[in-house]
């Protein structure tokens, strides 16, 4: 019905596994990673596509919001109309990448991190291109809504989750050892912490 459109029907193998079969069929100029139980802006595409061509930056940075619940209370939907809320922690899906930067060193999520994978991935990437060297911000007030869902895979605790962290912190590892990254020796303590308070709880 929609050619701009592609469904892959795959097995669940998580979402990195999912991602990781969009970036080998991706054929845009720019790539961004929007997760299932959220949304974005309405007709924001654009103005995202009118700075891309203008600048062509190689990440736009987006502002994104962290929803207290499935839907915006209605507090929240009166500062929404009024433009007035607070933008949140940016994660991977509040950022969009020129897809040629994936591509130059064949930067994929790790099929093993059922959790947290954006974390790595955006560290490799940054890593495989020696570093943003153009960026952009888009003058939107929110574009990107994040669902905190409390019983997704991001906040269920489980003994999955903990050994996604312990595979985190083996990569992570490795480049603190091989690059001595501050970045990744940082990582290795918050996860190393996470794995031990988890298997604790």
């Amino acid at each position: 019905k929609y050619p701009n459109l592609r469904v892959v029907h795959k097995e669940n193998g998580g979402v990195s596994a999912a991602r990781n079969i969009a970036l080998d069929m991706a054929q845009g100029e720019y790539i961004w990673f929007i997760d299932s139980d959220d949304f974005i802006e309405r007709k924001v595409l654009p103005d995202i596509y009118a700075l891309a061509q203008n600048q062509k930056p190689e990440r736009i940075h987006l502002k994104m919001y962290h929803m207290k619940s499935d839907y915006l209370t209605p507090e929240e939907e009166e500062l929404y109309k009024a433009k007035k809320l607070v933008p949140g922690t940016s994660l991977i899906c509040s950022a969009i990448y020129r897809a040629e930067c994936i591509s130059k060193k064949n930067t994929r999520f790790h099929p093993e991190l059922t959790a947290n994978g954006d974390l790595v991935f955006s560290f490799e990437l940054r890593k495989s291109i020696g570093g943003y060297s153009n960026e952009a911000w888009l003058d939107e007030p929110i574009v990107y809504f994040y669902r905190k869902n409390g019983g997704s895979i991001t906040y269920k605790p489980s003994a999955k989750k903990i050994n996604s962290w312990i595979h985190l912190f083996a990569i992570m590892r490795q480049h603190a050892l091989t690059d001595g990254d501050e970045f990744a020796e940082y990582t290795l303590v918050r996860y190393m912490y996470r794995v031990l308070h988890g298997i604790s709880q």
